[in-house]
Formats: structure tokens, C-alpha cells, sequence
């Protein structure tokens, strides 16, 4: 079974609540998540058995929620290895604005610059199009977490 950590970065609560969904399902497959909303380069460093998820919002002009701004600067700037790491994306968005889900592929930049290696494809979720994004974001999860062993 896999160790995951879901780094949430949430505005509205949106992205928030569909990390728990995902948490929810993983967990009752016999996963082991946990939930980070105040992630740090510690928090990515500290077990490196643990793979990461990322599932944020985009919020603004294209904009990261404000809480993953420390954790982003570090990664783009590449002063944190993560060689050893594997990680997925689920990115919020809304078709409707000119940076569609923006944040989750600045987060998959970062991670990528900083070493870890992405399983699996983006899960790009459009506000637009996808009624129940929790619920679909779960689906997705079900495949990734297949994917990372």
C-alpha cells in the first residue's frame, strides 16, 4: 500500500474538499494519506517512501493559492532535491479564464525542476464541464495510486 501526501493549496474550499475526497477513497483502499494545507520543503523531504499529490486551485490571473507561494518559490528556484520522489497533479480550473488550471502546472514545473517524477497525467478539472470535480478527481486518483506501484 502507498504513503501519500496530498498538498492542498485551496482559496473557496473547493480544491480542499476534493483532496478529502481523494484522501477518503485512497484511505479505503488501505492507503495511508494525509492532508498537508501548510505544506514546506520539509514536509516533502521527510519520507521519501511517500509519494506526493498535489490538488490545487487556480485563483486570480492564473495566480497559486497564497498558501503554496513559499513552497513553489523554493521548488522553482531548485534549492530542494526530490529525485527520489514521485508525484501527481490534480489542477482546478476554469475554462473561462484565459490561464485555464494554471497553478497545478506551475506546481508540476517546480516539482519537475526540483527532481521528482510525475506518474500519470495531469487531472485537469474544469469548473465548466465536470459537475462533481471530488467525485472525479477520486476516479483519477483510483488509476494514479495503480500507476505508482
Amino acid at each position: 500500500m502507498a504513503k501519500i501526501q496530498i498538498i492542498v493549496g485551496s482559496v473557496n474550499g473547493r480544491a480542499l474538499q476534493t483532496a478529502a475526497a481523494v484522501a477518503h477513497v485512497l484511505n479505503r483502499q488501505g492507503h495511508e494519506t494525509r492532508l498537508n494545507t501548510e505544506p514546506t520543503t520539509h514536509d516533502l523531504q521527510q519520507d521519501a517512501d511517500e509519494a506526493l499529490l498535489v490538488c490545487c486551485s487556480t485563483t486570480g490571473n492564473g495566480e497559486l493559492p497564497s498558501n503554496l507561494y513559499p513552497l513553489f518559490f523554493a521548488l522553482d528556484e531548485q534549492t530542494v532535491d526530490l529525485k527520489d520522489r514521485t508525484y501527481g497533479i490534480i489542477a482546478l480550473g476554469d475554462s473561462g479564464y484565459e490561464h485555464f488550471a494554471q497553478a497545478g502546472y506551475m506546481m508540476e514545473n517546480a516539482l519537475y525542476l526540483s527532481g521528482a517524477k510525475r506518474v500519470g497525467e495531469i487531472c485537469a478539472l474544469d469548473a465548466r464541464k465536470v459537475d462533481n470535480q471530488p467525485l472525479t478527481a477520486a476516479l483519477w486518483a483510483n488509476e494514479w495510486v495503480s500507476a505508482l506501484a
